[in-house]
């Protein structure tokens, strides 16, 4: 019986099969995960999506910005988008290495902002960076805070815009 069998037709409808499984899949994949994600970045002004990477347990992106002291609030905006659209993923969300805690600036003068993150004492972050500003080291910086996340942005004076994001969980209240 099988001698009977084209293996012109199992060879096609094999591939047929491929096609559909995984056609439907990478399908699925763009215009049910990384489209609407693409999409909802590019409506942020001030804000590039350099790279997208989904699978099954989570979405990996790294953004970029331009001149954008409140890249926190977009930060929050695409994190809050892509947890509620893909809810059983683990979102890990970056800034792009030469802009973040990579930028050559950052990485000669972040020792006191790091200490005072470590010791937790989070009041002193301002009055470091008001320093910074006395000094010349930095012409704009501001540092916003809320009970989940930490956003500093630096404008060094003669150097690009260092945007750090610290995901933190306070302790709780007993």
């Amino acid at each position: 019986m099988l001698k009977k069998l084209n293996k012109k037709i199992i060879l096609l409808s094999f591939t047929l099969t491929l096609v559909l499984l995984f056609g439907g899949w990478f399908t699925y994949q763009y215009y049910g995960a990384e489209k609407p994600i693409q999409d909802m970045v590019t409506e942020l002004e001030q804000t590039e999506l350099l790279e997208l990477y989904t699978d099954q347990k989570r979405v990996s992106l790294t953004v970029g910005f331009e001149n954008n002291p409140s890249f926190g609030k977009d930060i929050l905006k695409i994190y809050d988008f892509v947890r509620g659209f893909n809810p059983e993923k683990e979102v890990q969300l970056n800034i792009a290495l030469s802009q973040g805690e990579n930028h050559p600036w950052w990485l000669e003068h972040s020792a006191q902002i790091t200490e005072a993150v470590h010791q937790k004492q989070y009041s002193e972050l301002s009055g470091i960076l008001e320093e910074w500003q006395e000094q010349g080291l930095i012409s704009e910086g501001n540092v916003r805070m809320n009970q989940n996340h930490l956003f500093i942005y630096v404008k060094p004076v003669n150097d690009s815009e260092v945007y750090i994001y610290i995901p933190f969980l306070m302790e709780k209240q007993s």
